[in-house]
């Protein structure tokens, strides 16, 4: 058949497109002719609330530490109080018996130190040799004695850091500190064994370990230096701090920053951003205005996501509270006329469903670049469009050049899985599965796919709006609003062909808004482009290759492989992926659109490295306008309400909406259409069409509502816990969901019972690799489908079953296109 996609009535869709963008962008220059304004000159970021809190009742010193986010009070008297919240009260602690707290209580009077590390509560100094480590469990606390040091030690610091506890401080018999390491995850005594740790190269005063945002640092209580421990015998210093002493230890605060409190009311407290390297006067005293003198401060720690300050006689927590400049009224404008856009392109389409192939397939009149932006649009979700940026800003390119490894997929999926989609008509890429093996494997299949979609929803619209939440003035329940109910209904009104051609929307503003971004960002770095690629090679940010074949790191090996495999995840099993495969008119088409999105995605991937690396320049050059608080996740989404103008935030700001509306609706649709083709139709073959396509927008509207509700449920509970365990449980099932089309495809002695023992065994095998967690996570597809495909062959071979027609269903008899689907009758005997 010849392609005219691009001149049939069909064709009125791109049409349409212009027709919209282009009242939108007239609409949008006149606003920003007369509504456009600057940002605040320094933006306001953050504060703390504070709230004072009782002692226990006891009349005994003690010391304070946070032992899993309960406050511990360790008594002089022998006993320990614990307190589990803000609103909770005092309670002594149940010890669980063991001889040894009374050597611990007895340390403690002999100047022992109590240090809050993420394996429990450390005691060690003082005039004994011994190290201690309180635990809770089973609403008690535990006692485990660790291995002794070589000598007592004095002013003693420890943190832990993947597992390993550093300790250090200065021996009895020794004027020079020394440091020591511990594996505390280690199975047995004999295997927990001090490992002596060096220090730099000069004389500690007082120092202080801190872990923060995934890197062990040193700092001295009397001096400006601070280090970064970067490997055994490796220290690298990092910039002094303005002042050279600070009166107690530096606090962590938000995901990035250190705290450093002032030895007096009259100096300024500073912050320290560990991933620019920077020093900043904090926008905030610590001090609040009830509390005594600096002077009676007798020690500070983090605590319930906040600072507690200990004082003789009370305590008292302060707790972080953001400041946002918001959205101004032109940024409201133009999302407003963003989604009324989308509502209008919905309605149009409307018109046009009146049968299940025109609502699932668009009648397959979609224009191939048309298929292809889409495809892009669905693979660049919210979370990609705040990730990359930040991964960027955060490390480095590592992660960049996997993918570029879907330039070796998308001839893949061509050559080898197109020709089955379009040559067996099929609706959802399970009917496959059906016709090769049989009906109880595309039900599994089609299963594994809609359980994970399930989940997904909740989680691609939750966190895309806890950004926008925090960055602008609306709150979290508002942006889940938004973005759940325009997605939903113009996803219902206007089914796959809403779908498509709103994703082309959402790519070019997220593009567009992508590139204003980082134009923005240039001019407003000194030196502008040449300044920032000086500065970005010198700090290793342009770093994009680690040459390492270790399995368990961001190697080269791993990088590739990895990614290759989780790029055929998708190109090949997602149903909301292959679903645009079969919108276009023909097989060529659809292959042009693959072909369109593999060379796009790799330009539009390196575009947001680029922002997030310029960001890292940015920030660098003018540290005061960073957010103390905020999550290195939300720092474009900072960047664009707080230093964009006016509107032109507006914009990018839809861009992301845009971005979060695209994931949401591919999954709404993928799944009506998996729903309503692979059970309602299948299993009830004599239901009319109307029916069908009654059922699939219903659906629609129910998974929307099911989707946004998830949301609403993420942030109410304020946790992501139980979804985030759903999806790597349903995750374990993806790799064997394309292991059974590669055992489909490329074998003839798979047979059903074989292929659907193989999928359940490569989520076992997948699910004890994790638990393990001995290799990358990028290697996680290609041990799924591998085990899948081949262990499903092997069961095949040993439990052998009626043989199957399946002519035109394997590569090995591939059909030219045409050929139609009579010819799948004929039998093929297998070897």
């Amino acid at each position: 058949m010849t392609s005219t996609a691009g001149l049939t009535p069909g064709s009125t869709g791109g049409c349409f497109l212009l027709y919209v963008l282009r009242y939108f962008l007239l609409i949008y220059l006149c606003l920003m002719s007369f509504g456009g304004s600057a940002r605040a000159a320094e933006p306001q970021t953050a504060a703390l609330d504070w709230q004072e809190l009782s002692v226990p009742e006891t009349e005994t010193a003690g010391k304070y530490a946070v032992l899993q986010n309960q406050l511990l009070f360790v008594s002089a008297d022998n006993c320990i109080f614990t307190l589990t919240g803000l609103e909770a009260t005092w309670q002594q602690a149940d010890l669980a018996p063991d001889e040894e707290w009374s050597t611990l209580f007895q340390q403690l009077k002999q100047g022992a130190s109590l240090q809050s590390t993420t394996a429990g509560v450390i005691c060690s100094g003082g005039t004994s040799a011994e190290v201690r480590l309180i635990r809770a469990s089973d609403e008690r606390l535990q006692l485990s004695v660790l291995p002794r040091l070589p000598d007592s030690i004095q002013q003693s610091a420890c943190a832990v850091l993947n597992d390993v506890l550093y300790l250090l401080g200065q021996f009895e018999n020794s004027a020079d500190s020394k440091g020591w390491s511990l594996d505390v995850s280690a199975d047995t005594q004999q295997q927990r064994k001090w490992q002596e740790w060096q220090l730099p190269e000069r004389q500690l005063q007082q120092p202080v370990l801190r872990v923060q945002n995934g890197s062990l640092y040193l700092l001295q209580k009397q001096a400006s230096e601070v280090y970064l421990y970067k490997k055994q015998g490796d220290w690298q210093p990092v910039s002094s701090a303005p002042r050279s002493t600070f009166s107690q230890p530096a606090l962590n605060l938000g995901p990035s920053h250190f705290l450093l409190p002032a030895d007096s009311a009259q100096d300024h407290d500073l912050l320290y951003h560990t991933i620019t390297d920077t020093w900043r006067i904090a926008p905030f005293s610590l001090m609040p205005t009830a509390a005594q003198t600096r002077d009676a401060l007798q020690s500070a720690c983090n605590w319930q996501e906040g600072v507690l300050l200990v004082y003789p006689e009370t305590l008292f927590w302060g707790h972080s509270r953001r400041l946002s400049q918001g959205f101004q009224t032109a940024d409201l404008i133009v999302l407003g006329l963003y989604s009324v856009m989308l509502i209008a392109m919905s309605v149009y389409f409307a018109r046009r469903n009146q049968n299940c192939q025109e609502y699932f397939l668009a009648g397959q009149r979609i224009p191939w670049w048309a298929a292809g932006l889409s495809l892009l649009g669905s693979s660049l979700s919210a979370i990609t469009f705040m990730a990359f940026p930040a991964m960027s800003f955060r490390t480095n390119w590592v992660y960049l050049l996997g993918n570029f490894m879907i330039l070796v997929v998308a001839p893949l999926v061509i050559w080898f899985y197109l020709p089955f989609y379009r040559r067996l008509k099929v609706t959802t890429a399970y009917e496959y599965l059906e016709h090769r093996f049989g009906l109880p494997t595309r039900l599994v299949g089609s299963s594994a796919f809609l359980l994970f979609q399930l989940g997904r929803m909740g989680v691609v619209v939750y966190l895309p709006a806890l950004a926008l939440s925090t960055v602008s003035s609306w709150d979290v329940y508002t942006c889940i609003l938004v973005i759940g109910c325009v997605a939903t209904l113009y996803t219902t009104l206007g089914g796959i062909e809403a779908v498509i051609w709103t994703d082309v929307i959402q790519v070019l503003v997220l593009i567009g808004g992508a590139l204003i971004s980082l134009f923005v960002i240039l001019s407003k770095i000194p030196g502008g482009m040449e300044s920032a690629i000086s500065a970005s090679l010198s700090a290793g940010k342009l770093h994009a290759v680690n040459y390492s074949w270790d399995v368990a790191s961001t190697g080269i090996g791993v990088v590739i492989v990895g990614n290759l495999f989780k790029f055929l995840i998708p190109y090949s099993s997602d149903q909301g992926v292959i679903q645009r495969y079969l919108t276009t008119s023909d097989e060529r088409q659809a292959a042009r659109g693959i072909w369109l999105n593999a060379a796009a995605s790799i330009p539009v991937w390196t575009l947001f490295f680029a922002l997030g690396t310029g960001l890292w320049v940015f920030y660098r050059a003018s540290p005061e306008r960073l957010d103390p608080l905020g999550r290195t996740d939300e720092i474009f989404a900072w960047f664009i309400v707080h230093e964009l103008p006016a509107g032109v935030s507006g914009l990018v700001i839809a861009g992301l909406f845009a971005a979060s509306m695209s994931s949401l609706d591919t999954s709404l649709n993928s799944m009506a259409t998996a729903i309503t083709a692979d059970f309602y139709q299948s299993l009830r073959p004599q239901a009319t069409d109307r029916s069908a396509l009654r059922l699939a927008r219903w659906l629609t509207v129910l998974l929307g509502i099911f989707g946004t509700l998830t949301a609403i449920y993420l942030a109410r509970a304020n946790t992501q816990s139980i979804w985030d365990q759903f999806l790597k449980i349903m995750g374990l099932f993806g790799g064997g969901l394309a292991g059974m089309f590669i055992a489909g495809i490329f074998t003839r002695r798979t047979t059903q019972t074989g292929v659907l023992l193989g999928f359940s065994l490569s989520a076992f095998v997948l699910y004890q690799v994790q638990l393990r967690g001995t290799v990358h996570f990028f290697l996680y597809g290609a041990i799924g489908i591998l085990t899948c495909a081949l262990s499903g062959w092997l069961f095949s071979l040993l439990l052998p079953q009626s043989r199957k027609q399946i002519e035109g269903l394997t590569i090995y008899t591939l059909k030219p296109p045409g050929s139609g689907e009579a010819d799948l009758k004929q039998s093929e005997s297998a070897d």
